[in-house]
């Protein structure tokens, strides 16, 4: 199989570094990340994933799990796939496609495989931090989880976003009004 040296970092559904190094052959991997082999096949797999999950239908977000675990097959040591499903577990379990049960554990089974893998990424911090708040129950972990995505990503829209809502149902409203607003600044 084909490899292309790839930079690692947050896929943005066309916006991101994923968009940008399909443009480019041969990339550094943006905050640190440095150049990382992968499998053609893998990227293409993921990149079809992060497709699906900007669609955001149930169908769809169905369609993105067979994508990521496609590119994981290929590439089981790539930590962004991981960083998709995690996303894609959560949303089917926020918006109530499926049971809390079936998908927070899954996400967050996800992003704790992005995060063994060393990386560090903020997303798998995101998702980490929205399985305690609306999961498990703690606000306090949550905190914690979404500053660390803030922290290691600033431009990351999801950390200030939940961060907000965490904010907003501990009754934090003038802090959740800012960290939304920021969110919507990151991601118009």
């Amino acid at each position: 199989a084909e490899r292309r040296e790839r930079g690692v970092g947050r896929g943005r559904g066309g916006r991101g570094p994923e968009a940008r190094m399909a443009r480019r052959p041969t990339r550094a991997g943006p905050r640190g990340g440095g150049k990382r082999q992968i499998l053609r096949e893998a990227y293409e797999c993921f990149v079809r994933g992060r497709h699906y999950w900007e669609k955001r239908t149930e169908a769809d977000l169905v369609r993105a799990i067979t994508e990521y675990k496609n590119a994981l097959d290929h590439d089981p040591t790539w930590a962004l796939p991981y960083c998709g499903l995690a996303d894609v577990y959560m949303a089917l379990s926020g918006n109530e496609w499926w049971p809390p049960e079936h998908g927070y554990p899954k996400a967050r089974a996800a992003a704790e495989a992005a995060l063994n893998l060393g990386t560090g990424l903020a997303p798998a911090h995101a998702v980490i931090g929205v399985v305690k708040a609306f999961y498990d129950a703690d606000w306090s972990g949550a905190s914690k989880a979404l500053a660390q995505a803030a922290a290691l990503d600033p431009a990351l829209p999801n950390a200030p976003y939940w961060a907000g809502m965490v904010a907003m149902n501990l009754g934090r409203f003038d802090e959740a009004e800012a960290l939304i607003r920021r969110a919507s600044e990151l991601a118009p």
